[in-house]
């Protein structure tokens, strides 16, 4: 059974994403108009909004490994696609396929992990935090290095992107699923169940507000990262790297959870990082000058420590047979209330990016103190 572990955490290390580091970029090299490039993303993220919720209620109705693997499949063939694709037609439908894929194996990898974890008597936030680490340190270097290719042989180097899938569908084949029995509570209630025990829980229904909230405030900053390390002063060839940077921070964020864990209490581990994360942005509220550009960092790097925490909790506060249903309720939350926000601020950033960071503390900060006040007396 720690082989079968070893293996879920090999798959889930493996299947990092890179198009959307070269994504716009190819296109427009391509000809495509920026409209015609939002319109692309506005149908992945609306396809995958309708998709997410019905495909985990499908991996949990059928099989957890099976929907991984088909998911892996289909976004590595969605990536081909769009590589090959040579008209707008085609790039929206490889873009469908892609998210379809996402969907079908976002919340089944999880919920895998939460059963093997289970099983063995393992902390699941712990394998959580150490899979999201490593997973996006790889991310990172595997955009770059795809970014590379992509500027000289670009259909190659999209075409690369779709490799970490072929790999991750190629190892759910040795994965053996773990079912735990069905809770009699909930058995048979299905979908309805899910979303009922979502608004009713209250673990479940505050974290998925305060996890949508630090999703989209994640969304924004990446978003501002280049603006704000340019109006900040930072050099060009320093700013044009802020992507990275961000992600770096978010793994350097996981990594440090991982190893604080079993030191600090509960308490601790979600109060600290909201408490940095809320000065970090009064900060670059007030001035944006090459040093306070650097709390863009921060936001990185609690995200990176936050995230596993909300996703165990979830996991923890779902029935057994609803795991992946319920977690792609959150993933969904989370996506409906980037898109949601991102709108006001995205509109206020094309004309001034101090102003933006201004309403991104004004809008997301009580959220969050809000949020986590309501958490921390369920956890």
């Amino acid at each position: 059974m720690r082989h079968n572990l070893r293996l879920i955490k090999l798959e889930a290390v493996t299947t990092f994403f890179v198009l959307s580091a070269i994504e716009a970029l190819y296109l427009q090299n391509k000809g495509y108009t920026l409209g015609q490039i939002g319109v692309v993303n506005a149908t992945q993220t609306t396809f995958f909004m309708l998709t997410n919720i019905p495909t985990g209620y499908l991996a949990d109705r059928t099989s957890r490994r099976m929907c991984n693997l088909v998911g892996d499949a289909l976004v590595a063939a969605g990536i081909i696609g769009f590589a090959l694709a040579g008209n707008l037609f085609w790039v929206m439908l490889a873009g469908v396929i892609t998210r379809l894929g996402f969907a079908m194996s976002l919340g089944a990898d999880t919920t895998l992990l939460k059963a093997v974890c289970d099983h063995l008597g393992e902390p699941f936030a712990k394998h959580k935090a150490s899979i999201q680490s490593k997973s996006t340190l790889l991310m990172v270097v595997g955009g770059i290095g795809v970014g590379v290719v992509t500027t000289r042989y670009p259909t190659t180097g999209v075409m690369l992107a779709a490799v970490p899938f072929i790999l991750g569908a190629a190892i759910s084949c040795f994965i053996k699923e773990v079912k735990a029995p069905a809770e009699p509570a909930t058995k048979g209630k299905g979908l309805k169940k899910a979303l009922w025990l979502c608004w009713t829980d209250e673990r479940v229904r505050w974290t998925m507000l305060t996890g949508s909230v630090l999703g989209s405030l994640a969304g924004v900053v990446q978003y501002l990262a280049v603006p704000l390390a340019r109006t900040g002063g930072v050099p060009a060839f320093i700013a044009g790297g802020a992507w990275s940077y961000y992600f770096l921070a978010w793994s350097l964020g996981a990594g440090l959870y991982k190893r604080m864990i079993d030191v600090w209490t509960k308490r601790v581990l979600l109060v600290l990082p909201v408490r940095v994360v809320v000065v970090a942005l009064g900060v670059t509220a007030i001035d944006i000058n090459r040093w306070t550009v650097a709390a863009f960092l921060v936001v990185g790097l609690v995200q990176g420590w936050l995230a596993p925490q909300l996703t165990a909790i979830i996991t923890e506060a779902a029935p057994s047979e609803l795991g992946a249903t319920i977690l792609s309720i959150y993933m969904t939350a989370i996506q409906l209330a980037y898109v949601v926000t991102t709108l006001v601020v995205f509109n206020i950033a094309t004309t001034n990016v101090a102003y933006a960071m201004t309403m991104t503390f004004l809008l997301f900060v009580p959220l969050l103190l809000f949020g986590f006040s309501k958490l921390m007396r369920r956890v």
